[in-house]
């Protein structure tokens, strides 16, 4: 079996830019890959310091191994035994082309599990809902862990965040508009050690304009302690409201999760003409190209999506009644310094008819910061 990394590279230079996590994925396939070649008659010696054709040819006969297996965390594996020689030999980086080859066909040949995109509308029809059952809780515990649930949704959706980030952020993580130690006009969110930190960095920031958003947000952080996260309660707990609160929406054929929020803010962005490339920033994207094979999924997926006529009409007289509750009410802004609110209009729909365009003017507003 392969010893530490640091035994393969130049010690803690070279690893410690990984996370303790990543650093066990890559362990874990170099281990799978040290058992493949010890049954193929490979000495380890070819991985450590053979010529690039020969270790690529090794992958390429390990990732083909690895398909034929079927086991389902095999294409992980497979990745990241590549992964782990790269990182080992960095100088290997762009010669291994068979073995990226063979990667790439074989995800070609996967089924997607692409989570579907959240629509604007839908994000609006959820947070009225999850505000909804707030009101109708009878402990404050239930109607503040609702609300915040609610003011989730949209840092969710509007800062671009992947579950994992959201459910870490923390009270000191937010810096609200017009604080003193950057004077922004918009809440900036600083994100630690998330999902992409060895290409973008372990410290990386999210921006949220829309007014109704952030007003909300910092009532959130006035009332959470700066060590304290944002969400209350655990994972589990929020993916479990989330499915109740599309239940109640009658959306479970749509099989939206809370990964759905991230998926649906670069699809809004891209409907409000922002620049692909703006967009590749403001949701930390590695590179322009996997935005854009993103971007094109997740269109097409939303594209599938289909409510029936009757679930529709809910929706839309839902958004009608309870459409105030987006705006952060006058006694909980009380509670939140003047200054770190930012003014806001209210979505407001005079005919059903008219819910989606409503609702297109109501996301319009996070322009005017």
């Amino acid at each position: 079996m392969p010893g530490a990394l640091s035994q393969l590279g130049n010690g803690k230079l070279r690893w410690g830019k990984y996370s303790a996590s990543y650093r066990a994925r890559l362990l874990e396939a170099a281990r799978v890959l040290m058992v493949f070649m010890t049954d193929h008659g490979h000495g380890w010696e070819l991985i450590a310091s053979g010529r690039s054709r020969k270790v690529d040819a090794v992958l390429e006969e390990f990732i083909r191994s690895m398909h034929a297996s079927g086991e389902k965390s095999s294409l992980r594996i497979a990745k990241h035994a590549i992964l782990y020689v790269q990182a080992a030999r960095p100088r290997l980086k762009k010669t291994l082309k068979a073995a990226w080859n063979a990667v790439r066909t074989w995800e070609e040949q996967t089924p997607t599990k692409f989570r579907a995109p959240l629509p604007l509308s839908l994000l609006v029809a959820l947070t009225c809902q999850s505000r909804v059952q707030a009101a109708r809780e009878k402990g404050n515990a239930g109607k503040s862990l609702w609300l915040a649930f609610s003011v989730m949704l949209s840092v969710g959706f509007f800062a671009l965040h992947r579950p994992g980030e959201l459910f870490k952020l923390k009270g000191s993580h937010v810096v609200l508009p017009n604080s003193i130690s950057l004077g922004a006009p918009f809440a900036i969110v600083r994100l630690e050690s998330p999902k992409n930190s060895r290409q973008m960095g372990r410290q990386q920031f999210a921006e949220i304009y829309h007014p109704d958003a952030v007003n909300w947000l910092a009532w959130l952080v006035s009332k959470t302690k700066p060590t304290s996260l944002l969400w209350p309660s655990t994972p589990n707990r929020f993916r479990m409201m989330f499915r109740q609160t599309c239940a109640r929406l009658g959306l479970e054929g749509l099989k939206l999760s809370p990964a759905s929020l991230r998926a649906g803010g670069p699809t809004w962005m891209l409907d409000e003409k922002v620049e692909v490339s703006r967009i590749r920033f403001h949701g930390r994207w590695a590179n322009l190209r996997s935005l854009e094979h993103y971007l094109q999924v997740a269109r097409a997926q939303q594209i599938n999506l289909s409510l029936g006529p009757l679930i529709i009409l809910r929706i839309k007289r839902l958004i009608h009644q309870y459409s105030f509750m987006l705006s952060l009410p006058t006694f909980l802004a009380a509670q939140v310094q003047d200054e770190h609110m930012l003014p806001s209009q209210p979505l407001t729909v005079d005919d059903l008819r008219n819910v989606v365009a409503a609702v297109r003017r109501w996301g319009k507003l996070g322009q005017a910061v």
